[in-house]
């Protein structure tokens, strides 16, 4: 959706592109049989993403719409005229398909088989939900999807979650019957690889599964990179968020940012206020404040722990300005 994905700045993403010369050819199909259009090139990469629904054995669930379709109709500024719509799912997805529909004027419930706590999607996304009117029915799971004369019946229960299999809730109903009418159903149960691309370079949600734009942007940079023979050091070993908290602020000094960017000087000068959190800038800061020499520096690379020595004090986990060294209980 445009609420997280702003259509203007990845419209100037493409044309930066184009710009440098990468070509587009779009409505071509290309599966793992039928590669002869790329022949001739170093390298092929698939970055597919997950593009198949996941169909869940529940009776009539052929009659819900998917979340992927869902997204895909609304993102082109179709209305799909629901006066009352139930979501299936409790991810990023369900959630969007459910803010999406509101913002069109519908009356939404999420129903999913999580509990809130438990919902897959990000925290942040469900409360703005909430706060948008969507009503969020957790632990609710779906037995039976009926269609009418164009609505829809569904036939829901309480459930636990008693297991996981391939990213899929295993739940048992505890009773609890009630009847949800509405005229849209969108079943967002998440997605999965359209075809097997074993033996081509892959990356993003391909290989990640579901994620972010963010980490599957990341994914495609590192294994270009790879196939280019270019290596970036420091390296993170951790794909930990760094929050500000676990920062240690006293290393840095202050810098208040420039209400526009007007120069190239502006941009160096934002870029410089980078706190680079979570990857090793070679600072010293461990080697010179263990009291055990235990630390063990090499060029371009983050610090190792001379484990022989090391009697755990921490005190290189503190005085480490972008939390590089994470102290950890062994038991």
């Amino acid at each position: 959706p445009d609420f997280r994905l702003e259509r203007d700045v990845l419209k100037e993403l493409v044309r930066r592109w184009e710009e440098f010369g990468i070509e587009f050819h779009t409505g071509t199909k290309i599966t793992p049989d039928d590669t002869s259009i790329l022949s001739g090139y170093r390298f092929v990469l698939v970055a597919t993403g997950l593009t198949k629904p996941r169909r869940l054995p529940i009776k009539g669930i052929e009659n819900a719409l998917s979340g992927v379709e869902a997204i895909k109709r609304l993102n082109k500024g179709e209305s799909l005229g629901a006066g009352r719509a139930v979501i299936i799912g409790g991810g990023n997805v369900a959630v969007d398909v459910a803010r999406l529909l509101v913002k069109q004027g519908s009356k939404v419930e999420l129903v999913c088989v999580e509990s809130r706590d438990e919902m897959p999607a990000i925290e942040e996304e469900v409360e703005l939900a909430e706060k948008e009117g969507v009503k969020i029915r957790p632990s609710l799971g779906v037995k039976e999807i009926e269609k009418l004369d164009g609505r829809y019946r569904l036939v829901v229960g309480r459930v636990k979650v008693v297991g996981e299999e391939k990213r899929v809730k295993q739940v048992e109903f505890v009773g609890g019957d009630e009847v949800l009418e509405a005229d849209l159903v969108v079943a967002a149960l998440g997605q999965e690889r359209e075809f097997d691309w074993e033996g081509f370079n892959t990356c993003g949600d391909l290989v990640l599964g579901p994620s972010t734009v963010a980490s599957a942007v990341a994914s495609g940079r590192d294994v270009a990179r790879s196939l280019l023979g270019i290596t970036l050091s420091p390296k993170r070993e951790s794909d930990e968020v760094i929050t500000f908290e676990q920062l240690n602020t006293f290393y840095f000094k202050q810098a208040v940012s420039k209400k526009a960017i007007k120069s190239v000087e502006d941009l160096t000068y934002e870029a410089s206020r980078c706190f680079s959190c979570g990857y090793c800038n070679q600072c010293g800061n461990c080697w010179i404040f263990c009291p055990d020499v235990s630390i063990i520096l090499k060029e371009e690379a983050p610090p190792e722990v001379d484990t022989e020595h090391c009697k755990g004090c921490g005190i290189c986990s503190v005085e480490c300005p972008r939390h590089v060294i994470r102290m950890k209980k062994k038991y």
